[in-house]
């Protein structure tokens, strides 16, 4: 929904963009016993914990938008647009952790 949200309102970009870094940081903490079913374990040989609960939200993000190729195709077309995230704004360590979160997220809705 904040990726939706995000395409729809431009002007609201930057909170929209934290509160997807926010839930992905304790994703994990939400759906953690999940890495342990059959189907995620190999997100257990990622290096970071980021990108585990990244790639984890994108595989339960795409059971919600495959049966809508307009939906899959406008999500990813979202998550391709790095460029339009560091519009206006200084390149620093939390934007470059939001891109990195998005194409992990791309990654995992990707996945199957």
């Amino acid at each position: 929904m904040k990726l939706i949200a995000y395409d729809d309102r431009p002007e609201n970009r930057g909170k929209d963009l934290t509160d997807i870094g926010n839930i992905v940081r304790y994703y994990d903490h939400i759906f953690g016993e999940d890495i342990f079913e059959e189907g995620f374990s190999d997100l257990l040989n990622l290096d970071s914990q980021l990108k585990i609960s990244s790639q984890l939200l994108g595989r339960h993000i795409f059971p919600i938008i495959e049966h809508s190729l307009f939906l899959l195709q406008r999500v990813n077309r979202i998550l391709d647009q790095y460029d339009l995230f560091l519009e206006e704004r200084v390149i620093n360590q939390h934007t470059n952790e939001i891109i990195n979160i998005l194409k992990e997220i791309k990654t995992g809705i990707n996945s199957k």
